[in-house]
């Protein structure tokens, strides 16, 4: 039986170790045309996205946040009246970081001397639009930063159903490929 084990394991690494020779080995096809093609879709974009800020200070921590979330509040939902759905809006962070003053005044370099002391705390809250009428993109902006918003960055335009629009793209460079490959095959007798 031991005889027979070591047979069987035997033949077993021997098989493996031929694999790894092939390993990172490109395949080789016989009697194969390949064919590469691309296929594009224009679309002007159709969504905007931007993102609004809303930064404040206040001495303690439970302050600065509920201070924080009272003003975004307001432009959540004076961008709902605005005709932005609920489901365009998104909080995508919210930070608290300690802010820091020092006591002395600076010295002659410019630099602060003195002693670092604790002055309050910073509250960031960011909240991600998707604006879906292009014309108004700037009367969103204004509506946000109205109502509180102190803070507009990452304004990207893109495209609402991008997967429709890479599957348009896609087929044609399918339709393409075929074409071309059954003109090579027909012209090579295949």
């Amino acid at each position: 039986l031991f005889i027979i084990l070591f047979l069987w394991g035997a033949a077993d690494v021997a098989k493996k170790i031929k694999e790894l020779k092939y390993v990172g080995q490109n395949v080789q096809f016989r009697n194969t045309i390949v064919i590469s093609e691309t296929g594009e879709v224009q679309a002007k974009p159709d969504l905007a996205i931007a993102d609004f800020s809303l930064i404040n200070e206040a001495k303690t921590v439970s302050q600065a946040s509920q201070d924080n979330t009272n003003k975004m509040n307001k432009v959540i939902n004076a961008l709902k009246d605005f005709g932005i759905d609920e489901k365009d809006l998104k909080s995508t962070s919210y930070n608290i970081y300690p802010r820091y003053e020092y006591i002395n005044p600076k010295d002659s370099s410019g630099y602060p001397s003195g002693q670092r002391v604790l002055a309050g705390y910073e509250v960031t809250n960011q909240l991600e639009v998707k604006i879906r009428d292009m014309a108004k993109i700037g009367a969103a902006i204004e509506v946000a930063i109205g109502a509180g918003a102190n803070e507009v960055s990452s304004l990207q335009m893109t495209f609402d159903k991008k997967d429709e629009l890479e599957n348009q793209a896609r087929k044609q460079a399918i339709d393409k490929a075929e074409a071309q490959a059954k003109q090579l095959a027909n012209s090579l007798g295949v």
